[in-house]
């Protein structure tokens, strides 16, 4: 058995002897933390719950930036089916914001995508350093939301304002502004009716 706070590195068979080698400390769970259900990101066609992934916003000139790192992930299951587009991430206060306005945007730029990576071996491997800075709404919301402990907001911001002249100035280049709030509302539209799609099915399978 596996001690309280410590997760398996790799799959353990019946009989291993445990060692400090085979596991990790998981991460502390603090009172900002929240369960959030997306279906608007790209994910692997093999994810399974329990594996850890990056979400990432490609941008249409073909960055890759981190939006949040390390994140385990859940995918819910209704009436013995996996789903095939939603997953729940456990995430801060914000990491929510800072996926918010990821999703706003990547609906602002034609050819962006957010989209999932796995983690190999996620109790060797350390999280990505985030590099997606978000708008400036969003900072601002950051830099004074009540939610956001003080230690993790201020890391936080740190490694915004250390990316932002050289992420964000990319990013307003590929957002038409003529386009991008057309886009945000039908993008929206469609979450929301997925979402709504997804719960129906999941009330029937209680049902059934």
């Amino acid at each position: 058995t596996i001690p309280a706070g410590l997760m398996a590195k790799v799959d353990l068979n019946p009989g291993t002897v445990m060692t400090t080698d085979l596991t990790y400390e998981n991460e502390p769970l603090t009172s900002d933390v929240r369960t959030v259900e997306y279906n608007v990101i790209t994910l692997p066609s093999q994810l399974t719950t329990g594996e850890y992934i990056d979400i990432r916003l490609r941008t249409p000139d073909g960055r890759s930036l981190i939006v949040v790192s390390h994140k385990e992930v859940t995918i819910p299951n209704i009436a013995g089916v996996d789903s095939t587009n939603c997953i729940w991430l456990d995430l801060s206060e914000e990491e929510i914001l800072m996926m918010s306005s990821a999703i706003v945007e990547a609906y602002k730029m034609n050819g962006a995508m957010l989209h999932a990576t796995r983690y190999v071996e996620p109790g060797i491997q350390e999280a990505a350093t985030v590099t997606y800075v978000p708008n400036d709404e969003t900072r601002a919301l950051i830099e004074r939301d009540p939610n956001i402990v003080e230690e993790a907001k201020n890391a936080l911001l740190s490694v915004l304002n250390a990316n932002s002249e050289l992420v964000r100035p990319g990013i307003n280049n590929a957002i038409n502004n003529e386009d991008a709030a057309d886009n945000v509302v039908e993008k929206t539209e469609d979450e929301i009716t997925s979402l709504q799609e997804e719960r129906e099915l999941y009330i029937e399978s209680l049902g059934g």
